[in-house]
């Protein structure tokens, strides 16, 4: 089983200089809870959220890709809606492009993390994520253009393949579902990542147990590290 940091796929280095992020509500780091590090970002689920850079949020037909991140829900779920944890784009539409690559949606009486493109189900994980726990969640793209979701390291039941443009460049979205704050995320995101490439391969990888290192395949990585009740959220490039 690859280390959860581990690359199955080399492309052309990215060359990017520093995303700002800007916070709505009271979002804001913490140390309540942290997966690594002494904070991370907390959402209380009313008009908290974080909209990362507004350039290279777009992946065409081909173009490998992975959006990554560790949350965990303090219990208080929106029952019926889309709790956003990492979108890409800001215009949620039918038909749309712009990607909900990771959320927990309400299945029946249990919890589950899915993916999506504007209305469109892209995978739907089949693994219940347990609330006051940390949980790891990814969707990557191949060249190929297959779609695949890993669950605390487990790639679950459900592929699909996206031929389609993903995402948009107007930007990303943190503990939202894209533009949709009626149905925000109540809880902690840490090591929040996007790269430009399918990180994983397998049934299964071994999750990492330290920060995410920005490599030559980083787009973006946010540690959620900082003072405690600071707004200022860094996008790591050393």
């Amino acid at each position: 089983m690859p280390i959860g940091g581990s690359r199955v796929s080399f492309q052309t280095p990215v060359i990017r200089n520093q995303q700002p992020a800007t916070t709505a509500g009271d979002a804001q780091l913490s140390t309540a809870q942290s997966k690594f590090g002494a904070t991370s970002l907390n959402c209380d689920g009313t008009g908290d959220y974080v909209r990362t850079g507004t350039t290279g949020f777009q992946f065409n037909s081909g173009d490998p890709f992975t959006v990554e991140a560790w949350f965990r829900s303090n219990g208080n779920w929106q029952a019926s809606g889309y709790n956003g944890i990492v979108g890409v784009g800001n215009t949620h539409a039918a038909g749309g492009s712009s990607m909900q690559a990771l959320y927990v949606r309400n299945s029946g009486s249990t919890f589950q993390v899915w993916s999506a493109r504007g209305f469109d189900a892209i995978v739907l994980g089949n693994t219940q994520v347990a609330i006051n726990t940390w949980h790891h969640a990814a969707l990557q793209r191949h060249a190929n253009n297959l779609c695949e979701l890993y669950v605390n390291g487990i790639k679950q039941n459900t592929t699909s393949t996206q031929a389609n443009q993903m995402g948009q460049n107007s930007g990303g979205a943190i503990g939202i579902f894209t533009d949709n704050v009626s149905v925000p995320f109540r809880g902690w995101i840490d090591e929040v990542r996007i790269s430009n490439i399918a990180r994983y391969s397998g049934a299964s990888f071994t999750l990492q147990t330290e920060p995410f290192i920005n490599d030559l395949n980083t787009m973006y990585l946010y540690h959620m590290d900082g003072a405690s009740g600071s707004r200022n959220i860094v996008d790591d490039i050393t």
